[in-house]
């Protein structure tokens, strides 16, 4: 049998939930024993999730009244986001807006506000641009409320008053959040 530190024979890999790991099991005369990766995230209550997507042009200019999804509720459950890279990918016009892009829980409106990109930092980009969130320097950030005490809140992009008027281009997300009981 090889060495575990044989990575030809057992190579290295991400972890899946649905993977398994040996253990030896200390209340049952030290078997040998398996755990699904599941179970020892849930045990070290470290359960992270990830949303990447992107925003499409078409979304961007209907984000006031159409507020964009980026992650959906959960019943019973508040999505509470640790961070996220919004990237902004041009295409041949900058947008033209007199407004600041909203991360809201479950509503968008300044109470569920968990994070904003003022209008200073993204009208009229040109380039592809990166901007991390939340930002510390941005003295808008206040705690979000939750539309809702039960849960189900989506998080959302929107606009503060208005769709941009103009552009074209895409904003990529990856965020980093967890799920907690209502």
């Amino acid at each position: 049998m090889a060495k575990i530190s044989n990575t030809t024979v057992y190579p290295t890999v991400t972890p899946a939930d649905n993977d398994l790991l040996i253990l030896t099991d200390a209340t049952d005369s030290n078997k040998t024993k398996t755990v699904l990766m599941s179970g020892v995230k849930s045990y070290l209550n470290v359960d992270t999730f990830n949303a990447t997507g992107t925003v499409t042009s078409t979304q961007i200019l209907n984000s006031f009244a159409i507020p964009v999804v980026l992650i959906q509720g959960v019943a019973g459950k508040h999505i509470v986001p640790i961070s996220m890279v919004f990237t902004f990918v041009p295409n041949t016009t900058p947008y033209t807006t007199a407004n600041e892009a909203l991360f809201t829980l479950g509503t968008p409106s300044s109470a569920g506000t968990w994070s904003r990109i003022t209008n200073a930092y993204y009208t009229g980009l040109t380039s592809k641009t990166a901007f991390s969130l939340p930002s510390s320097y941005n003295t808008f950030n206040n705690p979000g409320i939750y539309a809702s005490g039960a849960g189900n809140d989506n998080f959302l992009y929107s606009t503060t008053v208005a769709a941009p008027t103009g552009g074209d281009g895409t904003f990529t997300y990856n965020i980093m959040y967890r799920l907690v009981n209502a």
